[in-house]
């Protein structure tokens, strides 16, 4: 089963503390309303974890918890799949993550943490998108590297060049930054 997860609105971007989409307890279910913009892998998640406040007078992250929903749910509800660069949508089978905006009106969900056990991660503002991200870089690290190597300026391959070597350099070293920051959040 493939699973999807979101964090980023309309309005508030991936600032967590900006979330707007709101779940309540009603009897012993919670009902969520609200929508989510670039849903990781989107409507073909067999289940989704999403984050929502349980307390609109909350500030920030607080309150801020997660939902797991599975689908299909009543309720739940798909916009069309984003073409992304370096992920291409390709029909019928996508090369990468397909992603989608998702929005629910009363839909049931499960709790999936509570409150203060998820706040140092939204705060953060980690993202299983931003984690991709650094898998493009590297991507695009090693593309580049490869042609440093083949292609020939001078009678020799370009990567010999002081330059190209600074540029090579500074790529690898804002990777290796990104990826500690994935891996690693400050807080």
């Amino acid at each position: 089963m493939i699973g999807a997860f979101g964090l980023t609105e309309p309005h508030a971007g991936s600032d967590a503390g900006g979330t707007k989409t709101f779940a309540y307890k009603d009897g012993d279910q919670w009902v969520i309303n609200g929508s989510k913009l670039y849903m990781t892998s989107g409507r073909i998640a067999g289940v989704m974890v999403i984050t929502a406040k349980t307390d609109k007078e909350a500030t920030g992250s607080r309150a801020i918890n997660s939902f797991i929903i599975e689908n299909p749910t009543d309720g739940l509800s798909f916009g069309k799949d984003e073409d992304k660069m370096g992920c291409a949508r390709l029909s019928p089978r996508p090369s990468s993550s397909r992603t989608c905006a998702w929005a629910t009106t009363r839909c049931l969900a499960r709790l999936a943490s509570v409150s203060g056990s998820s706040s140092r991660y939204w705060t953060a503002g980690a993202s299983p998108s931003v984690a991709m991200a650094v898998g493009l870089g590297q991507a695009a690290f090693e593309a580049a590297l490869r042609y440093s190597n083949e292609r020939q300026q001078f009678g020799q391959p370009i990567s010999n060049f002081q330059a190209v070597q600074f540029m090579l350099a500074d790529m690898a070293m804002k990777l290796d930054a990104a990826r500690l920051l994935v891996y690693h959040p400050p807080g």
